[in-house]
């Protein structure tokens, strides 16, 4: 079963390529220079080509990017928060080659952007906004693009929409028929279904086709899948085919001008496969022995020829006009489809496994590694180019206390497979990045007053420090048990760490462990501390909820059942928490109940600010909130989808990291 579920996972991913605790000593910090040298790139000569250029305007020369808050952050002037900087283009959804080769479209969750195919330097950012597929035209002057539920053809001569129409249902693929004056959109509905185990859902597939000329819809045609589920569509053929995917082994090719089915295939038992009508032959391209690549006919199960790749098989990629194979195995190779014979082998070192995008020509390829997309020249394995700052994910930040540093964690998924970079916030400058020893799920990031990056992981018992400049190991707290969550004070004193059923205060300049807090032999969620460290408040996965302990006495002092997350001002005046979709706040001195904020959506993140006067919350409604924390008055909502966020110490600097992908600085001007 195991193995099954391994083949499966290729499969679909091939598909998915075909479509396009003793505390130790801690050493000082490494001594840098206030301004570190950064090092200057190494500059590879661009291949020669002779291509026809996509249209594109003259670039504008972009000044050097500076960052310089102003007054802190207060109830009286929140109103005013100005987006001063962002890191990060965005999420990469799609990417597609002009025909000639001479231009790269990418879209990403802040629009499409445009790059030069032989040099790969910036050409066009285009004001599309959130998109999720592109798709150059035959002839290369325009490019379709996409959301969930709107489509457009954009003019890259006149550097405007040609025509921008909304859709009913998701849209999944899009493409152009072979002469290109039909833009052909694949959407799905996702159905209702009432059965005898209750209700289900059938998902249909709905093709629109568009005049290019004015955006006009032609027709649209509706596919019901035999199993009731038309997955992953992708046009092959010039637009006139449509493949959709049937769980769990079900592939189906309808004719996309009538929608009547053409063929079916079953891969149960097959490793990886690709299909695709060669002329007026339905083609199977698959590996079931991993060694062997065989290619079928696939209405008679005939077997048309074999390829030896030269090694385990692990991957394929068909060319978009399906003319060409690609097999990764110990060395890559290409064929041709319909002859099979082989067209050369290379290695590609540069690239990361199945992550290839090849030039229409198969002289280029980019591959997108670390939020970098490269410039491969094949031939040579050679990086011609490279361009950073494209992000699935910003999961946390931190700030050092005079907002001059930021540390970012860069996880793909909830920190796992995770790089920390680090940046200078006045000049923008990537400093570091922080990778060895962080393969596991990194559960909290912070920035000491020595400017030493700490992380925390949750499979580890360790609190570890890295010098922010050079990305290298700065010491390791080591703990008794493994951690769950842990917080910093701005001055670098105190340390609260979360355990699985406790909490320990350490002091952080010695590394002595002072106070272990809360052990009810409940699961801790999350902690939090007064900047005086006298303050720690657990947030338990159990009725207790959240509780506020007395260092000092090492008693609970206020406890609020049911609490999802809890915070202690830094003041160390007010206690706060988050329960259905109300924040209660406390007097701590009187035990006094202040008042009970109403709360539009879930919260993500709730924090003061460092003077005590503003309580902040990130919610799943895509918004930051601002209330005065005396009077509980909503004073600001920012539209910004951020999951995290953390202040400078002088709370002059507001840091947020988003799902988009992208880092992003705010402040008072």
């Amino acid at each position: 079963m195991r193995g099954k579920r391994f083949g499966l996972c290729l499969l679909a991913l091939v598909l998915s390529l075909a479509s396009g605790c003793t505390p130790e000593a801690m050493p000082s910090p490494t001594t840098v220079a206030s301004t570190p040298a950064l090092p200057s790139p190494t500059t590879t000569p661009a291949p020669t080509a002779t291509l026809t250029p996509v249209p594109s305007p003259t670039p504008t020369p972009t000044p050097t990017p500076s960052v310089r808050p102003g007054a802190a952050l207060a109830p009286e002037n929140i109103a005013q928060l100005t987006q001063m900087a962002q890191i990060g283009r965005g999420e990469i959804h799609d990417q597609h080659w002009a025909p000639d080769g001479s231009a790269l479209a990418v879209a990403t969750g802040l629009g499409v952007v445009l790059f030069d195919g032989v040099t790969l330097e910036l050409r066009e950012q285009l004001p599309t906004g959130e998109t999720n597929r592109v798709r150059f035209s035959p002839d290369g002057t325009s490019l379709a693009v996409a959301a969930s539920d709107w489509v457009a053809l954009w003019d890259l001569s006149a550097g405007d929409y040609r025509f921008r129409n909304e859709t009913e249902y998701d849209i999944d693929s899009l493409t152009f028929n072979t002469e290109g004056t039909t833009l052909l959109v694949a959407s799905q509905e996702t159905v209702p279904v009432t059965t005898v185990y209750g209700t289900t859902s059938r998902y249909d597939l709905h093709i629109q086709q568009y005049d290019v000329t004015d955006g006009s819809q032609l027709r649209t045609i509706k596919l019901v899948d035999p199993n009731g589920r038309a997955l992953s569509p992708r046009f092959v053929d010039g637009g006139r085919v449509i493949q959709t995917y049937s769980a769990p082994n079900d592939y189906f090719w309808w004719d996309a001008q009538t929608g009547q089915q053409l063929y079916a295939y079953n891969t149960e038992g097959v490793t990886l496969a690709i299909l695709r009508t060669v002329g007026e032959r339905a083609l199977r391209i698959e590996v079931s022995d991993l060694t062997r690549v065989k290619a079928m006919d696939l209405v008679s199960g005939e077997i048309l020829g074999e390829i030896t790749p030269g090694g385990e098989a692990y991957g394929m990629f068909l060319s978009e006009d399906g003319q060409t194979v690609v097999v990764f195995a110990d060395t890559i190779s290409r064929w041709d489809v319909a002859t099979l014979e082989s067209q050369g082998t290379f290695t590609l070192k540069s690239a990361g496994r199945l992550s290839l995008i090849f030039a229409p020509d198969f002289s280029r390829a980019i591959v997108k590694e670390d939020g970098t997309l490269r410039l491969l020249d094949v031939a040579a394995d050679a990086i011609l180019a490279e361009q950073p700052g494209f992000y699935d994910r910003a999961w946390e930040v931190a700030l050092s206390a005079d907002g001059s540093l930021l540390a970012a964690n860069r996880g793909t998924y909830y920190g796992r497979n995770t790089r920390v970079e680090t940046w200078d916030t006045v000049r923008l400058e990537r400093l570091a990045v922080i990778a060895p020893g962080l393969e596991n799920s990194l559960v909290s990031l912070a920035v000491d007053a020595k400017g030493r990056v700490l992380t925390g992981i949750a499979e580890l018992a360790e609190v570890r420090f890295w010098d922010p400049f050079s990305g290298d190991s700065a010491g390791t707290l080591t703990l008794d048990q493994r951690l769950t969550k842990f917080a910093l004070t701005h001055d670098g004193q105190h340390l609260a760490v979360a355990h699985a059923t406790d909490g320990s205060l350490w002091d952080l300049p010695t590394s002595t462990r002072l106070e272990t807090l809360g052990d009810y032999g409940e699961r801790v969620s999350r902690i939090a501390l007064s900047e005086d460290g006298t303050r720690v408040a657990l947030t338990y996965f159990s009725e207790y909820g959240a509780v506020l302990w007395d260092v000092s006495t090492t008693q609970a002092m206020i406890t609020l059942p049911n609490c999802q997350r809890a915070v202690v001002s830094p003041d160390g005046s007010q206690f706060a928490c988050y329960k259905d979709l109300t924040i209660p706040i406390q007097s701590i001195a009187t035990g006094t109940v202040l008042g009970a904020l109403p709360v539009p959506a879930e919260i993500v993140q709730l924090a003061y600010s460092p003077d005590s006067r503003l309580l902040v919350a990130s919610c799943e409604d895509g918004a930051l909130y601002f209330w005065e924390a005396a009077g509980g008055a909503l004073l600001h909502r920012l539209e910004y989808p951020a999951r995290n966020f953390a202040f400078s110490a002088d709370g002059r600097l507001l840091v947020t990291a988003a799902s988009d992908g992208t880092v992003r600085l705010w402040g008072i001007e």
